[in-house]
């Protein structure tokens, strides 16, 4: 198999990505927040099983296809020298741990459909709440990784070594947006509603899905490596 079959693959893997990411989002993102009432939270994923068991299993599908995108591009980067090359390691550490805190933080919320929905049993408020504070937290922690992972992206993009080059003010911007929320977002109120500046996370991530997909695109569109 020729490396360009790789790069397209690599490519398609980036836009799958996204679109996993998104509609495993969209699915669960009707969830009542961790301040509201226990009952309210264990109806909502009693009610709504089928749709948090799909969100797990595309965001499974969206971490395999993340990880041959960023492999391709740990890949293409490596090959260069001087700046580029230095941060390819960095592209690749932060990418994996990135995507291995979005899987582990996704687990509380499968946890919560199969507790709400197990029949004859009732589960403790305190039980749904620390479930559904540890998906909150665990996002938190995402965005930690994504700070440092569209850092190194945008540097790499600002470099020339990945394109387009414009993407590189997107990076930066979602990576000051991530880290922001990702502080802010471990001062929540006495009740646990979460802190509102927390919420710059969403245009943070907004910002990552646009620089992958710009990445993804143009990878597509090439005919060799990025140089």
């Amino acid at each position: 198999m020729e490396e360009r079959s790789i790069r397209r693959m690599a490519a398609i893997a980036g836009i799958a990505f996204v679109v996993l990411l998104v509609v495993s989002i969209v699915l669960v993102i009707p969830a009542p927040m961790p301040h509201k009432s226990a009952t309210k939270i264990a109806k909502w994923f009693m009610d709504n099983r089928g749709a948090v068991f799909t969100a797990s299993a595309l965001g499974g599908l969206a971490t395999v296809v993340f990880l041959w995108f960023l492999g391709y591009l740990h890949h293409a980067l490596s090959q260069l020298t001087g700046l580029s090359r230095a941060l390819s390691s960095i592209v690749l550490t932060s990418g994996i741990a990135t995507v291995t805190l979005a899987t582990v933080s996704g687990l509380p919320f499968a946890a919560l459909a199969v507790t709400a929905g197990r029949p004859g049993v009732a589960p403790s408020e305190g039980v749904v709440h620390l479930l559904a504070d540890l998906n909150g937290f665990g996002i938190n922690l995402i965005g930690f990784g994504l700070a440092v992972f569209l850092l190194a992206l945008g540097l790499e993009l600002a470099q020339g070594a990945l394109r387009p080059r414009w993407a590189s003010w997107v990076a930066y911007a979602g990576a000051i947006l991530n880290l922001v929320a990702s502080v802010a977002g471990f001062y929540v109120s006495k009740s646990g509603k979460p802190n509102p500046i927390g919420f710059a996370g969403l245009i943070g991530l907004l910002a990552f899905l646009v620089t992958v997909i710009a990445i993804s695109v143009d990878l597509l569109g090439s005919t060799e490596a990025s140089a």
